[in-house]
């Protein structure tokens, strides 16, 4: 078996996972400034050491509105393109050790990333359906009609598939 670590993290219901060499760090949810100009899906920009870093919230993303932030949540920061960036998640799991598959799945889109066109990478959990594997140039880039694309695969237990 292959495993890596990644840092599991929550946003709704879905599970995502980024390699944990990618990930800068991980904090409390601070206050934001909004951006009115910003794409949809940024929740606004956090000052981080100094630097002005844009949050975005994937919720949106899933057409679902923003929700009031929670002393739970958390700011997951990583590096896209050399653009430091952060996401907001409901919890974080942790850092654990995964053994990724590439799974295929029904889309004819085509994302800056992924191992092959038309499947995604992702890793199962004991008790629970399987977890997102991103990578940081195209967690963000994940549309709406993907997610949904995605539903039977990540409602899926590994025996199932």
């Amino acid at each position: 078996m292959n495993r890596k670590s990644f840092l599991v993290f929550s946003i709704g219901e879905k599970r995502f996972a980024l390699p944990s060499e990618d990930v800068f760090r991980v904090s409390p949810a601070a206050e934001l400034l909004e951006v009115p100009e910003a794409p949809g899906f940024i929740r606004g920009v956090v000052n981080l050491g100094g630097e002005p870093v844009p949050v975005a919230d994937l919720r949106k993303k899933e057409g679902l509105s923003f929700r009031e932030m929670e002393l739970s949540d958390r700011f997951v920061f990583f590096r896209s393109g050399g653009t430091l960036c952060g996401v907001l998640a409901e919890s974080v799991e942790g850092v654990l050790d995964l053994v990724p598959e590439t799974v295929p799945f029904s889309s004819l889109l085509v994302r800056q990333g992924d191992p092959l066109p038309g499947t995604v990478r992702v890793a199962y959990g004991e008790e629970s359906g399987a977890i997102l594997i991103r990578s940081p140039e195209n967690l963000l880039s994940i549309t709406e009609e993907e997610l949904r694309c995605l539903e039977p695969v990540m409602s899926a237990r590994r025996e199932a598939l």
